[in-house]
C-alpha cells in the first residue's frame, strides 16, 4: 500500500471511531489534530483525542473495536484530578491511538489545566470531513480555546495548528487570552514569546506548505498569527 492509501487507512479509522462514540451517544469533546481539521483545515493525524468525565464506556466501546489499552498515566492527578489513557488498534501494519483525557486537559509544558466542563462550555458541535469520510455533528472546542490549549504545549505541530487556526483572520484574541490565562500566566508567556520567534523560521513556511497544502507565499498567514499572538499576550498582562 501506498503512503497515501496507509495514510487514508488510518484517518478513515480514527473517523470510524469517532462515528461509534457519536452513535453510542458518548459525551465527550474533540482536541488535537481533528479538532484542527473541524475548525480550521485538513491535515492527516494519526491519533485522536478526547476529553471525557469518566473513562468506562469509552474503554469498552474502544475494546469492542479491538482497541487494547497502551498507556494509563496519573501524573496529575494528585494536583488536577486529571488521568489520560492511550488506546492503540493495529491497521495494516501500522497503528491509530485513541487518547483520552480524564476529567480535565493538563498541558505537561505549562501545568495549564482546563476541566471537562470548561472545555464543554467551549464547544460546539460540528463536523469533521476527512479525505474520504465525514463525522457529522460531535462536540468539538471552539476555535479560540484550541488555539489557547495549543499556545501552552507550542510543539511544532502546535505552532503550524495555530498558524491554519488563524489564517481566515476570524479570531477573537481577547478569548484567546482568557482562555490561555491559568493561576500564573508566566509559562504562558514564555511560550507565546517563543511561538512568535519560531514563525520566522524557513522550515516552517515548508512544513506548512507540505502538511496543509498551503501554496505560494504565506508571509500574510505567519502576519496575522503574530499580530494575534502579540494581542494575547498584551491581554495576559492586563486581565
Amino acid at each position: 500500500m501506498s503512503i497515501v492509501g496507509k495514510s487514508l487507512s488510518r484517518e478513515n479509522e480514527a473517523l470510524a471511531i469517532l462515528e461509534k462514540m457519536v452513535n453510542a451517544g458518548l459525551e465527550f469533546t474533540l482536541i488535537g489534530g481533528y479538532a484542527v481539521t473541524a475548525r480550521g483545515r485538513h491535515r492527516y493525524s494519526v491519533d485522536c483525542d478526547i476529553v471525557a468525565a469518566e473513562l468506562g464506556e469509552f474503554q469498552e466501546l474502544l475494546e469492542r473495536q479491538g482497541y487494547r489499552m497502551e498507556k494509563n498515566s496519573s501524573l496529575f492527578h494528585d494536583i488536577y484530578g486529571a488521568e489520560s489513557c492511550r488506546f492503540i488498534k493495529d491497521i495494516e501494519g501500522n497503528q491509530v491511538w485513541v487518547d483520552i483525557f480524564v476529567k480535565s486537559l493538563v498541558v505537561r509544558q505549562t501545568g495549564a489545566s482546563w476541566s471537562f466542563e470548561y472545555l464543554r462550555r467551549y464547544s460546539s458541535l460540528t463536523d469533521v470531513t476527512g479525505a474520504q469520510k465525514e463525522v457529522r455533528n460531535l462536540m468539538v472546542l471552539e476555535k479560540e480555546m484550541l488555539i489557547a490549549t495549543k499556545i501552552h504545549s507550542a510543539r511544532p505541530q502546535d505552532i503550524r495548528d495555530v498558524v491554519m487556526l488563524a489564517i481566515d483572520g476570524k479570531v477573537d484574541w481577547n478569548k484567546v487570552a482568557r482562555h490561555a490565562r491559568r493561576d500564573s500566566s508566566d509559562g504562558v508567556k514564555h511560550q507565546i514569546v517563543s511561538i512568535l520567534t519560531k514563525l520566522d523560521d524557513p522550515k516552517l513556511t515548508n512544513a506548512l506548505k507540505s502538511e496543509f497544502v498551503v501554496k505560494g507565499n504565506i508571509r500574510k498567514e505567519l502576519a496575522i498569527t503574530k499580530t494575534g499572538l502579540n494581542l494575547v499576550l498584551d491581554a495576559i498582562h492586563i486581565i
